[in-house]
């Protein structure tokens, strides 16, 4: 049996079937809540992949040729580096990461279910503690989302948090996941209007020291 070194050829072949599985899971799942009148409420955290990426030490300094490869050629880092100035390569391929794995199949899904004549919400949880390695990384939102950050003391991504902020934030979480079950949107009085995702606008609640509306990036 031979053995050879994998491509950009094959990575691409790859990247090209991972998406049209990923398309016909979007529209299923789309069609069955359209079907079943299921409205939804779709979100993540703006630095999903920061706390995989700093909690391992093969990040801290990884080779230049393999970040290149990662993003596919200079031009697409270039990209990334101007998003974030100062950021390390680290940040870059946690954001990358993040966009790809996290970012991009939550705009995706919105936008298969706006195509299916469904309803969804879209939201993108954005809070840190200053100067946080992990940022607003994947499951920061929860004790926010139940109100348990208390039980979260000493867990290092909320080290340094804002005791008001957290709580004020949790509590507009919070009211917002209620009055969506409760009233199929997530609207209420402490929040600015939360209009329902379309693929125009794509209006996204940010969630964060600062609540409004943004629109989703469509790259």
């Amino acid at each position: 049996m031979s053995s050879r070194s994998i491509t950009h050829a094959d990575r691409d072949g790859v990247r090209k079937l991972a998406r049209l599985r990923h398309g016909f899971c979007l529209d299923a799942i789309a069609e069955g809540a359209k079907g079943s009148g299921v409205d939804m409420l779709i979100g993540a955290t703006a630095d999903e992949a920061h706390a995989f990426f700093a909690a391992n030490p093969a990040m801290e300094n990884p080779p230049v040729e393999a970040v290149l490869d990662r993003f596919g050629g200079e031009e697409r880092l270039a990209s990334y580096r101007a998003r974030r100035p100062g950021a390390t390569t680290m940040d870059l391929l946690a954001d990358l990461e993040t966009d790809e794995t996290f970012l991009r199949p939550m705009r995706d899904l919105a936008d298969a279910v706006a195509a299916h004549n469904g309803t969804s919400y879209t939201y993108l949880f954005d809070w840190a503690p200053p100067a946080s390695r992990f940022k607003s990384c994947h499951v920061i939102e929860m004790p926010f989302v139940f109100g348990t950050y208390d039980a979260y003391h000493d867990a290092p991504m909320m080290a340094g948090g804002d005791p008001r902020q957290i709580a004020d934030l949790s509590t507009a979480v919070r009211l917002a996941w209620i009055s969506f079950i409760r009233d199929g949107t997530p609207e209420h009085s402490l929040i600015p209007s939360w209009p329902a995702y379309d693929v125009i606008h794509r209006p996204t609640m940010h969630l964060g020291a600062r609540i409004g509306i943004i629109g989703l990036a469509s790259g």
